[in-house]
């Protein structure tokens, strides 16, 4: 029988948030799309490790062919640069990665509550049913 809270309003079995929560989890989505960012994460982390290393095998070989102090100068500056705009495009990858999360863990909570939601104007709709199920049974007694 279903339980009700003071206000006579229908609250859940344990049983029942089970099955609710188990019905989410295994349909939901997100988990694979969240490793897949965290993927394209990875990605762009190692891309940026392998930026790194060229530039620093660049410098190195300035270094090792004794280039004026104004030519390492203006390669530094060039991989400042490049470096700069790798960092820029990485931050702006990195925002967006946490806007689709953001947008994810939204449309979760809202697939939970929709089904929540749907979940408990059913469980009304069998009361009602039931309730007049009882009534055509009384009414038919009398017949």
């Amino acid at each position: 029988m279903d339980q009700f809270d003071n206000n006579n309003n229908i609250q859940p079995t344990n049983a029942e948030l089970k099955e609710m929560l188990d019905f989410l989890i295994k349909n939901s989505a997100t988990k694979q799309e969240l490793t897949e960012l965290s993927t394209k994460q990875e990605h762009f982390e190692l891309s940026i490790k392998q930026e790194i290393t060229e530039l620093r095998e660049g410098l190195n070989f300035l270094v090792q062919n004794s280039v004026t102090k104004e030519e390492l100068r203006t390669e530094l500056t060039h991989l400042k640069s490049d470096l700069m705009m790798e960092i820029r495009k990485v931050r702006e990858d990195v925002e967006e990665i946490k806007q689709r999360l953001e947008r994810l863990e939204q449309r979760t909570i809202e697939d939970s509550n929709a089904e929540s939601h749907e979940i408990v104007s059913l469980k009304h709709q069998v009361q009602a049913l039931e309730q007049r199920v009882r009534e055509l049974e009384n009414a038919r007694q009398f017949v």
